[in-house]
């Protein structure tokens, strides 16, 4: 990477990490009381609402109080959904149909009405009045809230976690942790996330991963395959309580079982930490004559065990079995669970017409998950088109064509471009969410910046210090979420949400020049993968470690064309890359040939190229000097 943008990165990283947060002292003089009116046997996402909303309010100064009844002074907040019919408040604004829809309602003299579409709507329309009343100007923070109507843009707005082995196996990782899972799935609820998409497990080390199966269940006539009746009993319920978390807060989850092999045994996590490296115990297997009996076996012990589930996938392409053996297996097992549970599938390596032929082959609704633009991110639409210059699965090729009895699940696998420095760019999240409706996308499941590796904080991750900085990596990640989640509820959330974050967290001066400075340097990272796209594969290239001129060493390949070809590192290969997306971009060797023939396109050339990455960095640079000495001196 040019020097002086990795500069501004490592001056950005500063700036965020020397934050203070500007708590200021709320304002008592005005306080008034507050009356939150909710039925006393309320769902418990209304409850989570309702606890966001008392915290708001005693963070500001107001005296809150839960009620089941309307009082006669102070300011009533009612908190309902709409099929209930209580506290009919003459005036107010009815909830838009749909779930997860919600209406705030200013009503003179005193009253506030939030009406959800469901439970889940009522929910977010408690967050939304919390997130109001953290922008009052104080206690008396009544005439600062505003009527609003909103509904989801999206159906689904989904993290992809990959629950590691290492947080499951170790008794202090955070498969384990109810702080961690409460934070986790508190700010997925704040940000308006419904889905959790739970792939599975990984071994964050080798990036490899064990059949599920063998974690969660324990059959009697597979005694050998697995962790034993004890943990597998054990896990599984450990799982159904993070169903049951999430369910709270008003998230659905699904998983999905990443391989077929089944091993004997537990699974023999390699090690994770500071300068140690791995290498691979032997592992041994289940015999393959036996492996479709134990896999149907074990996908049904596992469903019945886990009704709580929404959606249940499994992975083709490369799970090491053919499509027909899915059909033999969890979809016989599926044949036996409601049809209410949902099923979804990768499409990565696999064969779209035996795709077709799975969806046609169960009663249960079947989504797919296409890539968006392969595992890189890069571009806020999809740009890997497939056929002439891609391996075809890592688009989503002819899967929006009619006829079809599926659904579209667009799987961003945004890990393979960001991974290490903060990113936030709403206008970027804005047009991407956009394009998850194309082929009637039922919306994305993201995959985070953290996504494969442990949830422990490991960037600062040395046995001999200790940073203290973050706990948990979604912490450190908390702009990534806010960005992605609420643009995907609403595109057009206002810029405001982002703002009063940073001032939240700065402070009023240098918030606002924080929040800038990240924004132009967010455009940075996915640009250079967009005009420089070593592969597709997140192993292929990762733009903030490497400049794609010489990190590849001479047995690695790029795809080119129809086929894997060499890239050594040298000026030939690195001219041979292409772009992310060649109807918008020109390359080096091809503008200099458009040139020499007198050829005029519309595409950015490599200069413009250069001006776009040079004015991101001089903009975010100007921003950073400002924020850390706002006053000029």
């Amino acid at each position: 990477m040019f020097p002086r943008i990795r500069s501004v990165w490592w001056k950005i990283i500063f700036v965020l990490i020397a934050g203070i947060v500007n708590w200021s002292a709320p304002c008592l003089a005005q306080s008034e009381s507050t009356n939150i009116v909710v039925q006393a046997d309320a769902p418990a996402p209304i409850n989570f609402g309702v606890q966001e909303l008392q915290r708001a309010l005693t963070q500001k100064g107001a005296k809150a109080n839960v009620a089941n009844k309307l009082a006669t002074q102070g300011v009533q907040i009612v908190l309902r959904i709409a099929s209930d019919h209580l506290w009919l408040i003459p005036n107010a604004t009815p909830a838009p149909g749909g779930p997860e829809s919600y209406a705030v309602s200013v009503v003179p003299p005193r009253t506030i009405v939030v009406e959800g579409g469901d439970a889940v709507g009522a929910m977010y329309g408690a967050l939304d009045l919390a997130e109001q009343v953290g922008w009052a100007e104080n206690a008396s923070y009544y005439h600062d809230i505003h009527s609003i109507t909103k509904s989801p843009f999206l159906e689904l707005c989904g993290v992809n976690m990959f629950l590691t082995t290492r947080d499951i196996d170790n008794p202090d990782g955070a498969f384990w942790s109810d702080e961690y899972w409460q934070g986790y799935l508190g700010m997925m609820a704040r940000n308006r996330y419904n889905l959790l998409d739970i792939h599975g497990p990984c071994d964050a080390v080798t990036l490899t991963f064990p059949n599920g199966f063998s974690y969660f269940v324990s059959l009697p006539g597979f005694p050998q395959v697995g962790v034993g009746a004890e943990k597998a009993a054990k896990n599984l319920a450990r799982f159904r309580q993070v169903i049951q978390m999430a369910a709270d807060r008003g998230i659905k989850v699904a998983y999905m079982n990443y391989e077929a092999a089944a091993p004997i045994g537990p699974w023999k996590t390699r090690t994770w930490g500071v300068d140690e490296r791995w290498v691979s115990p032997p592992m041994d297997y289940l015999e393959s004559s036996r492996l479709e009996d134990y896999t149907r076996e074990a996908a049904l012990s596992f469903l019945k065990q886990v009704p709580e589930l929404w959606m249940f996938g499994f992975r083709v392409g490369e799970s090491g079995q053919p499509e027909d053996f899915y059909k033999e297996t969890y979809l016989a097992a599926l044949a036996q669970i409601p049809h209410s549970l949902n099923v979804y599938v990768r499409t990565w390596l696999a064969d779209p017409a035996k795709i077709r032929e799975l969806a046609s082959s169960t009663r249960h609704h079947l989504y797919i998950e296409p890539k968006y633009n392969g595992e890189q991110l890069g571009l806020p639409y999809q740009a890997a088109l497939g056929g002439r210059h891609y391996p075809p699965s890592s688009s989503y090729e002819d899967y929006t064509d009619y006829p079809r009895n599926y659904s579209i699940l667009w799987q961003i696998r945004a890990h393979g471009t960001t991974r290490v420095f903060f990113w936030g760019d709403p206008e970027f999240a804005r047009r991407t969410v956009l394009t998850c409706k194309f082929g009637e996308g039922a919306g994305f499941s993201m995959e985070p910046m953290e996504a494969y590796c442990p949830a422990a904080e490991y960037l600062h991750n040395h046995p001999q210090v200790h940073a203290g900085l973050y706990k948990w990596m979604y912490e450190r990640e908390w702009l990534w979420h806010l960005t992605w989640g609420r643009t995907a509820y609403d595109p057009a959330v206002p810029d405001e949400v982002w703002t009063r974050e940073f001032e939240r967290r700065y402070g009023a001066q240098a918030g606002p020049l924080v929040y800038k400075a990240v924004v132009e340097s967010s455009k940075i990272v996915l640009f250079i993968y967009s005009y420089h796209s070593v592969g597709l594969d997140h192993q292929n290239f990762a733009p903030e470690f490497e400049t794609g001129d010489h990190a590849l060493d001479s047995r690695s390949r790029v795809w080119q064309g129809t086929r894997l070809v060499p890239y050594g590192g040298n000026n030939d290969d690195f001219l041979r890359v292409a772009l992310l997306d060649r109807t918008a971009m020109v390359d080096p060797a091809h503008y200099v040939e458009d040139l020499l023939n007198h050829i005029v396109t519309g595409r950015m050339n490599p200069f413009g190229a250069a001006d776009y990455l040079g004015a991101a960095a001089d903009s975010s640079e100007r921003d950073i000097a400002a924020a850390a000495d706002p006053g000029g001196r």
